[in-house]
């Protein structure tokens, strides 16, 4: 289909126009290489130019230079016509008109056109002749496994057969079904990505990938490798977005699951080994770790301990001493000068021999010993080791694509050590293990016991950055995943009811009615007696899992079932895999009941293990090297946030509209402006009638528009607390940190405000556990960073992948079925990504031919099928600032400003409909930008609205140029506490490299008393009726206000509206309490307060 539809646009007359000229403007271009100045303008822009050329009389409205504008002249006289501000061929390139905001996409790239093949701005790409295959080698290998699709577009049996005859008709024979099938089972030998089944200890089969060969190949990727940091950076709580910078990795990492070792230049250096510096002293390394491009270590000097009869020495150090001890010194690893084998004595004597190989950590209670040399320097055996952590993730999806459930646990991770712009591609999120019968619990045990291999003895791989054999080691930094799979990780209850409701901190209530009360209410809410914020003391994950034991002694003593439960519920832990047998072992020697001999064999199998390996009994992670359960399950925003607290406000605000209210709010969900907030589009229907069916999209959507929305629907009270909440959002999404320390100020105090006004409509709120959870997000900001790293959105959005793949599955064997499937395709995504892999037939490592890796890096189509975008990753690649679409709409085009035209002398001048400033963002007629100089970027920006673009164009020089209209900056509007703005009179042009930010800007209808009118055409199959529905009808254009809930650019609409906070008062916070308690105990709920109401607070009895 696809062929026949290239073939027939071939045979269009434009088509063969566009041809002609291509091959003119090349031959004239290779004949004339030497000559830029004379350099012809590409066909596509001639052929454009000439359909839209329209004489138009020049505008009257006085258009200024803006002061900051650079000098073009000058520009062009000193770099010549050749150059410019941006790469030609990149500014008239087609590729740039696609929407690139996002590069995963789950859709077959035949969608993307239309039937006939004749989209708006569509422009096909002529084959371009790929490289020679080497050697010896077949650049078609991979292919043929990879005519069935992958995860990402799987082709099912029935359909392959079909398109095999279609290729027919053609002459292309495709490989038979069964051969496809025998191949890739042969990549999967060849790439060592075989699937490995195990046993649970209730006996389920599970089926799942290597997490040694999976990070083996990522270290083996040239497109992976070289931006993973295998070091954590120090970052002194400056421009913190990515999770190498976390406080976990840098500083709270146990000494095992550390980097042992780094490079440098062509020494290896070890923790733990003495080591004498440029100035002679001699120290010992204890952390590695990045300050921008220097590697440096934190080091202790030893103590010298004498041994009076001999020439022995006994090196201590203080034992446990964390990053920031004073006893630590930073020391770049360059001015590391000998190691332990070349330090002596004044006497010649080798210090390592005086102190017998060996260095001590004391402590009071206990002696740790070193041994010198570190173990892992004999393991390594000259070879570099790589330090990988992961963040690993792990849910329940349907494995249908009908309504009927299907459940799957399934595990994925994604590497610690890449910037958010890699992880958040669906090409860095790798699966590991699912299945349909087996619980979490028995899923992570091999996962867990891989872990363990790999921080003991490392795994084998080859690296490409450095075309050399490592060592892998690896450790998980935190665990993700929603509220029932946290408890069920962390073997604490679901919060729900629970007396422990929280995993984090220590918050217990005898009952359920003594949540009820102020005690309870105060320590919910982290506040103290004198309304001051207190920290919860913590749990501890050793307390748990020793709490765990003492549940299964006793199970074991003669007793009922519920005294079990009870006890369980009263120390606050669950562990899912052994209550299950718990359980299973009480159902079988149950009074009265004669056990089966199968019966019989599991107890005594039960018993048995549990002498011998009893932690195969309980949760694995309790075995798991450098993992708390506590602290390293950070808060999670999608299901914490957004459908936790968010969606509670939603559902409560919105069944509290009445029937006519509703149309009007619809109105203005239409009329809201989603220009620079990164919305497709807005669904009014959909939100103003199906908010209870809302996903974390949708509500992310609300918090932006509500100001603008619903707050004139709302009261005194609802205003105040929902006013809180959009200026939290942004704080809580905010993805780059500029100063730890001030972000951590501004969202306590933006949490506390919120919660202040929440407690204070009714306490009832400690029934919702996930309240209780923000308190601890400051927390979890301070170990691992900005909120968003650690946000599930993108393994949600593999979920559908993992559920494509379980469709394609006869479903005798799922587990296994998905897993092949997903071995097989990262074998192809290694082979095309010119990932390196061990031949063992020759011993060496390999890598496919270039012919075949051109089918991955010379096609977005397939990168995009395949879920990776090269342009978020380095966006100086992709040349931008470019035209992202020419043609103009017929209601704006003007006609060129004379005052554009004298500061742009011989630019010839064209008006632009769009243009992409970056891989994200893109400027059109209307968009709110902030501007300075470009010189002088962090000075105090100015505000404008585009009215047009326009490009110039001087021999080879490009220049991209913005007529708006300025904005001053007003006070601050008392109704959505946002910054006032208002249109000034004359207009102003910038360069496009004035730009500093894109902002969201709305209309300020509550004090312009705007009205909503039925003049809104209802558009149906793209066509207006006559049908009208309601919108805002805009009372002026002067005043707006800046969109202080945008959850796009957050900082930048922050600095630019520089609204003050005010901290409120901590007794303001205790009375909130009593005031939230006396509503709930007037509200007379089932679970409200026991009794009169000085029995739930005294305060307020009297």
């Amino acid at each position: 289909m696809l062929k026949a539809s290239v073939l027939k646009h071939m045979k269009y007359p434009s088509h063969i126009q566009r041809v002609a000229e291509y091959h003119v403007a090349r031959e004239q271009a290779r004949t004339q290489a030497d000559i830029p100045e004379q350099r012809n303008s590409p066909p596509e822009l001639a052929h454009m130019e000439r359909e839209e050329h329209v004489s138009l009389d020049p505008i009257q409205s006085p258009w200024h230079p803006f002061d900051g504008l650079p000098d073009e002249q000058s520009h062009f006289d000193k770099d010549g016509a050749n150059r410019g501000c941006a790469d030609e061929s990149s500014i008239y390139s087609e590729s740039s008109t696609s929407d690139s905001s996002s590069g995963i996409s789950d859709a077959s790239q035949i969608s993307e056109y239309d039937s006939n093949n004749e989209a708006d701005d569509e422009e096909w790409e002529l084959p371009r002749p790929g490289p020679q295959p080497s050697p010896g080698v077949n650049p078609a290998e991979p292919a043929e496994p990879d005519t069935s699709g992958y995860t990402h577009s799987i082709m099912s049996r029935s359909l392959y057969n079909y398109v095999k005859a279609m290729f027919k008709l053609f002459d292309i024979k495709l490989p038979d079904w069964n051969t496809v099938r025998r191949e890739k089972k042969a990549l999967r030998g060849l790439l060592g990505m075989d699937v490995h089944a195990s046993k649970s200890i209730l006996n389920i089969p599970t089926y799942g990938l290597s997490l040694p060969k999976v990070l083996a190949q990522e270290v083996a990727n040239p497109i992976v490798s070289p931006l993973i940091d295998y070091f954590p950076e120090e970052a002194h709580g400056r421009g913190i977005y990515k999770l190498s910078q976390s406080k976990k990795w840098l500083e709270e990492l146990d000494p095992i699951s550390r980097a042992p070792m780094c490079r440098v230049g062509e020494r290896d250096w070890y923790l733990f080994e003495p080591v004498q510096i440029t100035s002679e002293e001699v120290v010992i390394p204890l952390f590695f770790y990045r300050e921008g491009d220097v590697m440096c270590a934190k080091c202790v000097t030893p103590d010298y301990h004498f041994d009076g009869f001999s020439s022995n020495l006994r090196l201590t150090f203080p034992a446990g001493l964390p990053f920031g001890s004073p006893q630590l010194k930073s020391v770049v690893v360059s001015s590391f000068d000998f190691d332990y084998t070349e330090i002596s004595g004044g006497d010649g004597t080798l210090l390592h021999e005086r102190c017998r190989h060996s260095v001590y950590e004391l402590s009071l209670d206990c002696v740790t010993w070193h041994h010198v040399p570190n173990p892992w320097r004999a393991k390594a055996n000259g070879r570099i080791i790589r330090h990988l952590p992961i963040t690993l993730y792990s849910d329940d999806t349907s494995g249908n694509q009908s309504k009927r459930w299907n459940k799957h646990i399934s595990f994925y991770f994604t590497l610690s050590g890449l910037p958010p712009s890699m992880t958040n591609q669906n090409y860095n999120c790798h699966y590991l293990t699912t299945s349909n019968q087996a619980g979490a619990m028995e899923l992570a045990a091999p996962i867990v016991s891989e872990l363990r291999t790999m921080s003991n003895e490392g795994f084998p791989t080859f690296d490409c950055t450095i075309q050399e054999e490592v060592l892998l080691i690896s450790s998980v930094l935190c665990f993700l995943g929603d509220s029932p799979m946290h408890a069920e990780i962390t073997s604490t209850p679901i919060p729900g009811n629970a007396l422990h409701p929280c995993r984090m901190c220590a918050l217990y209530s005898e009952s359920v009615k003594e949540k009820a009360t102020i005690a309870y209410v105060s320590r919910f809410f982290m506040i103290g007696p004198t309304g001051s914020c207190i920290s919860a003391p913590p749990r501890s994950w050793g307390q748990i899992k020793a709490h765990c034991y003492e549940v299964w002694y006793m199970a074991h003593k003669p007793q009922r079932k519920t005294a079990v439960e009870d006890s369980s519920s009263e120390l606050g832990v669950k562990d899912i895999l052994n209550r299950t047998l718990i359980d299973r072992r009480y159902a079988i020697l149950a009074p009265g009941k004669v056990p089966t001999a199968r019966e019989k064999v599991f107890v005594e199998e039960l018993e048995q293990i549990f002498k011998e390996l009893p932690e195969t009994l309980f949760n694995s992670f309790f075995e798991l090297d450098g993992f708390d359960g506590c602290q390293d399950t950070p808060v999670e925003i999608l299901h914490v946030f957004l459908l936790g607290v968010v969606k509670y406000m939603v559902g409560d605000f919105m069944r509290s509209l009445a029937p006519k209210q509703k149309p009007l709010v619809k109105a203005r969900y239409q009329s809201f402006n989603i220009d620079g907030l990164n919305i497709a589009s807005m669904q009014a229907e959909y939100l103003t009638r199906h908010f209870a069916n809302f996903i974390g999209k949708d509500y992310r959507i609300v918090l932006q528009a509500a100001p603008f929305v619903l707050f004139d629907y709302m009261d005194d009270d609802q205003l105040e607390l929902w006013g809180a909440l959009c200026t939290l959002a942004p704080l809580i999404f905010q993805t780059h940190i500029e100063d730890m320390v001030e972000y951590q100020l501004h969202l306590i105090h933006h949490i506390r405000k919120f919660l202040y006004f929440l407690v204070r409509s009714t306490a009832q709120w400690v029934n919702k556990p996930k309240i209780h959870m923000l308190l601890h997000l400051m927390d979890s900001v301070l170990r691992f960073g900005p909120p968003p790293l650690y946000a599930t959105e993108k393994f949600e959005g593999y979920n559908s992948i993992l559920r494509n793949a379980s469709i394609h599955s006869n479903r005798q064997s799922p587990g296994k079925d998905i897993s092949v499937i997903f071995g097989d395709y990262r074998n192809v995504r290694q082979l095309v990504s010119g990932g390196y892999f061990y031949d063992k037939q020759s011993g060496v490592y390999r890598r496919a031919s270039p012919a075949v890796i051109s089918i991955f890096l010379d096609n977005p189509s397939v990168q995009k099928s395949m879920g990776y975008n090269a342009e978020t990753v380095d966006v100086t690649s992709a040349g931008y600032p470019a035209v992202r679409k020419w043609k103009v709409p017929t209601g704006l085009k003007v006609g060129i400003p004379p005052e554009l035209q004298a500061h742009l002398r011989g630019y010839v001048l064209r008006q632009v409909n769009q243009i992409s400033w970056n891989s994200k963002t893109v400027l059109a007629a209307g968009s709110f930008v902030t501007y300075n100089s470009g010189v002088d970027s962090k000075g105090t920006p100015h505000l404008g609205q585009i009215s047009h673009l326009w490009e110039g164009r001087k021999g080879g020089r490009v220049v991209l140029y913005l007529c708006l209209s300025p904005f001053a900056f007003e006070g601050v509007d008392t109704f959505y506490n946002m910054r006032k703005v208002k249109r000034q009179l004359e207009g102003n042009f910038i360069s496009i490299v004035n730009v500093r930010a894109k902002l969201n800007v709305q209309h300020n209808c509550h004090n312009g008393e705007c009205p909503i009118t039925l003049t809104r055409a209802v558009r149906l199959e793209r066509q207006d009726t006559t049908n009208f529905s309601g919108e805002v009808a805009h009372s002026d254009r002067e005043n707006y206000v800046v969109n202080l809930a945008s959850l796009a650019n957050t900082l930048a609409h922050r600095d630019f509206s520089g609204i003050p906070f005010e901290s409120l008062a901590d007794r303001s916070h205790l009375s909130s309490l009593h005031e939230g308690l006396a509503k709930w105990h007037a509200s007379g709920t089932r679970t409200g307060p026991p009794g009169p109401l000085e029995a739930v607070d005294p305060a307020l009895g009297t």
